[in-house]
């Protein structure tokens, strides 16, 4: 339960307790940033930056984005079946002939 909703809202202490959660909820502090960024730079993925200082994905890939955008990101989506060699070769079995119809490209 929170400490908030213990106080009743009447209570003058109510007030203060509200923007003092306000305030902190989001925030991590500078020494925690500071690992996240030293470890993102090392070269340890998001994932395991996020499970090792029990912070959040999105807040570590954020700190990622904001303070090492060098950084090669990582190709989102399903990795292609076919390499670019493949593709050239298929194409040019079709456009010499070779190939007259899409199950002889498999």
């Amino acid at each position: 339960m929170a400490i908030t909703a213990i106080l009743r809202k009447t209570s003058p202490f109510h007030r203060i307790l509200e923007s003092l959660a306000e305030n902190c909820i989001g925030q991590l502090d500078p020494d925690t940033q500071k690992t996240v960024v030293a470890l993102l730079d090392q070269g340890i993925s998001v994932k395991n930056v996020a499970s090792r200082l029990n912070v959040g994905v999105a807040t570590v890939s954020k700190l990622c984005t904001q303070f090492l955008p060098h950084l090669k990101r990582q190709p989102g989506g399903r990795p292609g079946i076919l390499s670019n060699t493949d593709k050239h070769a298929i194409t040019r079995k079709l456009l010499s002939g070779e190939l007259k119809t899409g199950k002889e490209t498999f």
